[in-house]
């Protein structure tokens, strides 16, 4: 069964450490992804689907010019039959949190993806520069696998290049401006490098991608008749 996207959802902006916004999945062999930035110091402490918890993949956080720390979390098969809620609880830590210091999410579900082991690979990297473009490579393992990115950046402007494509595309998260992108790319056949690319700022940032494993279909088991 091949992967497909199935819904992609954002929040709102917010200071405060509660962060919550409504998802719906349908299909079949289902999986959440849920991708948070935060201006400030502090990673998260747990995030919920209609009161299910996830299980994080990956954070990176950099630190020149501030603080940004994203992060990816996952959910093997959500809850269908609604718009139900994601909770995403941060941990106020240091002295980077304040008022000031805004946190964001989004989240993008799939159908159609291993429900044993999901992620086919993934990586993360940080920097104080991205030049006029920052881009971060994935090894897919699965043929047919998808893979999908989150980038937060200290800038004016992210913008997705192809051939992903932007799934959420924010500016002013933070006091500087700052922005956050998550993005996907897929089938990825045979499978090989992903490179997943944004358009940005020359400024500091922090970038995650994990691909997906498509689920295989099972063998059919066939009853055979004997004659004696």
């Amino acid at each position: 069964m091949p992967i497909a996207h199935d819904q992609t959802q954002q929040s709102a902006v917010t200071a405060s450490d509660l962060l919550t916004w409504q998802h719906t999945c349908t299909g079949s062999d289902r999986i959440l992804i849920v991708a948070v930035a935060r201006r400030a110091d502090g990673l998260v402490y747990g995030i919920t689907y209609h009161g299910v918890p996830l299980t994080k993949i990956r954070s990176e956080t950099v630190t020149n010019p501030a603080i940004m720390t994203v992060e990816l979390w996952r959910l093997v098969n959500p809850d269908t039959g609604g718009a139900w809620d994601i909770v995403v609880d941060w941990v106020a830590a240091g002295s980077g949190h304040d008022a000031s210091n805004h946190h964001v999410g989004a989240s993008v579900s799939f159908t159609g993806v291993d429900q044993s082991y999901p992620i086919d690979a993934q990586n993360g990297e940080v920097g104080s520069s991205s030049g006029a473009t920052t881009s971060i490579d994935v090894l897919t393992v699965a043929d047919n696998a998808w893979v999908i990115d989150a980038l937060a950046h200290f800038g004016n402007n992210v913008t997705a290049n192809s051939p992903s494509t932007s799934r959420s595309d924010r500016d002013s998260i933070g006091p500087g401006s700052d922005c956050f992108g998550v993005s996907t790319y897929g089938p990825k056949t045979p499978a090989g490098t992903v490179s997943m690319g944004w358009n940005t700022d020359d400024n500091g940032y922090t970038h995650i991608a994990v691909s997906l494993k498509p689920a295989v279909l099972g063998l059919k088991k066939r009853s055979l008749l004997t004659i004696f």
